[in-house]
């Protein structure tokens, strides 16, 4: 399992059960709802999430990183195409989802240019299908791109359509490097996007 392999190599010095315990936490619905559930593993993301592990006869408590923010080169990306996500009611495949470290952090809908019937709203509507038969896909989104093969947009996950905002790959990346332009995707979400205001920061 990528995120837990990722866990462990990122938190030396923190013992392998509290990294299980801690990666565990990510598919535990603690929130009563997917904004505060995003917000929640938002933080942990940004922060670390807080671990207490005993260390000779003492209590010792880090935090647990699950993205190296610091050092990306740390991290393990993908890029999916057309993955199958059990959904409440069938299955559904949304055309492209970034991972980092085993996380979907970003989903992808693009839409056909020759379709004189699809617009990049058709995109739109598709991602807030997905948000209502897949949410568990948007537990850790960071950020949502549409597409329709002329222009593309980004928003997060609480983004009204008027404020989806134009995203832009630089090409040369893309031809040179497919991995190089899926890490530029990510870090530029990482670095940029903040998916939803959160109030202070906290961990727990």
């Amino acid at each position: 399992m990528i995120l837990l392999d990722q866990a462990i190599r990122l938190n030396h010095g923190i013992p392998q059960p509290s990294v299980v315990e801690a990666t565990k936490r990510l598919k535990q619905h603690e929130a009563i709802d997917a904004v505060s559930r995003n917000r929640q593993v938002y933080l942990w993301l940004s922060n670390g999430i807080t671990v207490t592990f005993d260390q000779g006869a003492e209590k010792r408590t880090e935090f647990l990183r699950l993205i190296a923010s610091d050092e990306l080169g740390l991290n393990r990306w993908h890029a999916v195409n057309q993955s199958t996500v059990k959904g409440r009611k069938q299955p559904r495949r949304p055309d492209l989802v970034l991972y980092v470290n085993g996380i979907p952090l970003v989903v992808f809908e693009v839409k056909n240019p020759a379709d004189a019937n699809v617009d990049i709203w058709k995109a739109w509507n598709q991602i807030q299908t997905y948000k209502e038969a897949i949410p568990q896909l948007f537990e850790t989104n960071l950020a949502c791109v549409i597409a329709d093969g002329e222009s593309a947009l980004m928003g997060s996950l609480t983004t009204p359509r008027e404020r989806f905002m134009k995203w832009r790959v630089p090409p040369t990346l893309s031809e040179r490097s497919p991995a190089l332009a899926t890490a530029s995707i990510a870090t530029t979400v990482w670095t940029r996007v903040t998916p939803i205001s959160s109030g202070p920061k906290t961990t727990d």
